[in-house]
């Protein structure tokens, strides 16, 4: 999986500081990943970009603590998980752009916000209707529309 997609690759922009235009041109591999799974390496590096353990995580995860804990690095975690992380993964990189550093970004999205009802963004990125609502109000602060 890993080389037939290039997995790697796509992790190693979330620690990139964003590049000077947003394109989600990796669309049709988020598509096979949340379809066949992503690495649990993945996981992790998404834990390092947040600087969160786990157990927070998790939270907002379709899954339990105790059951990411039993994949290995290079295991390939179910389908449905995957496919929420490679949501919150293209989360992170329009975020990333919208900020334009990784620092801003993560601080905004762990940080209580008026226009998000007072919840952080984090906390709403449990549901895919969630990480829609956070990507919007990202768009609206991109282009100047504050709410």
């Amino acid at each position: 999986m890993s080389d037939k997609y290039n997995v790697k690759e796509i992790s190693g922009n979330l620690t990139k500081e964003p590049e000077v235009t947003y394109k989600s041109s990796q669309e049709t591999d988020f598509i096979k990943f949340g379809r066949e799974g992503l690495p649990r390496f993945i996981l992790d590096e998404m834990l390092s970009f947040l600087n969160i353990s786990l157990q927070e995580f998790s939270s907002v995860l379709p899954v339990t603590v105790r059951t990411l804990q039993r994949y290995g690095s290079e295991d390939l975690l179910p389908s449905n998980v995957s496919d929420h992380l490679v949501q919150l993964f293209d989360l992170f990189q329009y975020g990333k752009y919208v900020f334009g550093a990784n620092v801003n970004f993560v601080t905004w999205y762990k940080t209580p916000n008026t226009a998000l009802g007072n919840v952080t963004p984090f906390s709403l990125s449990d549901t895919g209707y969630g990480i829609k609502m956070v990507r919007n109000e990202l768009g609206r602060l991109a282009y100047g529309v504050y709410s």
